[in-house]
């Protein structure tokens, strides 16, 4: 960057927040791939076809020795709100955190979780949980880092994120705002509409009294005739019954806030990684190394704000479904459940659910194995570096 030349102090902190991005992008790639090709120095694009997978240990080695460096970035509040965008130190030890609890070293993940809370203090709970995802307040205090959207007719910084997260109806103008057909195929590309749906067993799942139920879920409810359903009402889920000759959908809330301005168009940010996530993932490291009683204060926090009443007592459990239900719709639960081997258990008898509901759901849906944590390598990815071996079971 022009404004780094001579400037060393400068130059350190941009090659801080390059590391902090490149280990999160390794942290992505493995825990989505499993071994992937480690690339840390420049090269030719020729050479970079040629790289083959590297073991698991050597891209952790890789992505917790940038979080460690990272670590030295300023805090959040040594940034001008012009700036929240950036990788700060508690996004570089939140990572930092995270990677050591899939390497199975919660003294290490403790350590820095206890450096974020109880050492630094940039964060703090909002006492209102709705509040965090609405967007008059985007990177709040209790925002570690989220993804940027904005939103202004003439720069292509916007999502389509509420769009998607709707039911498919007729008059989505209703929901919305603004005319815009979320059917597939209406957008180049398409952008279809309910397909992260909340399941009633997700609505029945939350303790009664929960906050985060009504705030993180809605109801649209209307007509349906045939396949088309005409959206009427939002409604909460808590209690929720349809009225007679009434249809309903259940829809992702978080990050509905309409009116939209344009179609097809929303400027809500997305988290990455948020305060209460820090506080549960202590508790989850803390009830890993039998210090039960110890995670009671950080699971409590969370709790309280939800409307709950703390617990006396905590199991790693607790924790997870703690987890469930804060970080609700986050993109967390997956590697949640893969991290504290609850997948197979979780997701098999979700299935069995789901087929009973739902019968013509194909007998091998959610058959999870070991070979399904991760992913398969794109065919392309295949195609263009030979030496790259697909994963097992694919």
């Amino acid at each position: 960057a022009p404004d780094a030349i001579g400037n060393e102090e400068l130059l350190k902190r941009y090659a801080n927040e390059a590391k902090a991005l490149r280990a999160f992008g390794y942290y992505c790639l493995v825990t989505t791939f499993g071994e992937v090709p480690l690339i840390t120095t420049p090269m030719q694009p020729a050479e970079i076809l040629q790289i083959p997978r590297s073991p698991l240990e050597k891209v952790y080695e890789c992505i917790v020795n940038d979080l460690t460096d990272a670590s030295a970035l300023p805090a959040k509040g040594d940034y001008s709100e012009d700036d929240a965008y950036r990788a700060t130190r508690g996004f570089a030890k939140t990572m930092l955190a995270k990677t050591y609890m899939f390497k199975g070293d919660f003294t290490s993940a403790e350590t820095v979780l206890h450096d974020i809370i109880e050492v630094d203090k940039d964060y703090t709970l909002l006492s209102d949980y709705n509040a965090v995802f609405d967007k008059a307040n985007k990177n709040n205090q209790e925002s570690i880092l989220e993804v940027q959207y904005a939103n202004d007719g003439s720069t292509d910084e916007w999502n389509r994120i509420p769009w998607n997260i709707i039911p498919k109806c007729s008059n989505n103008e209703v929901l919305m705002g603004i005319a815009g057909s979320n059917y597939v195929g209406a957008w180049p590309g398409g952008t279809a509409g309910g397909w992260n749906v909340p399941t009633d067993e997700m609505i029945q799942s939350y303790e009664k009294g929960d906050k985060r139920l009504e705030a993180s879920i809605a109801v649209a409810e209307g007509t349906l005739d045939g396949d088309n359903f005409t959206f009427e009402e939002v409604k909460s889920p808590i209690g929720y019954t349809p009225a007679a000759g009434k249809d309903f959908r259940y829809f992702v809330k978080k990050y509905y806030h309409p009116p939209y301005t344009y179609s097809l168009r929303a400027d809500d940010n997305f988290p990455v990684y948020r305060y209460s996530g820090a506080l549960l993932l202590l508790s989850e490291a803390l009830v890993k190394q039998g210090k039960n009683a110890e995670a009671l204060p950080y699971i409590n926090q969370v709790r309280e704000r939800a409307g709950l009443k703390p617990l006396a007592s905590v199991t790693l459990n607790d924790v997870m479904d703690e987890m469930r239900h804060e970080l609700a719709f986050e993109n967390k639960r997956w590697t949640d459940l893969i991290r504290n081997d609850q997948a197979i258990e979780k997701m098999t008898a979700f299935g069995k659910t789901m087929k009973a509901l739902y019968p013509w759901i194909l007998p091998s849906a959610f058959n999870v194995t070991k070979e399904r944590f991760v992913y398969a390598f794109p065919r392309r990815e295949m195609d263009i570096n030979y030496l790259l071996e697909q994963n097992p079971g694919y």
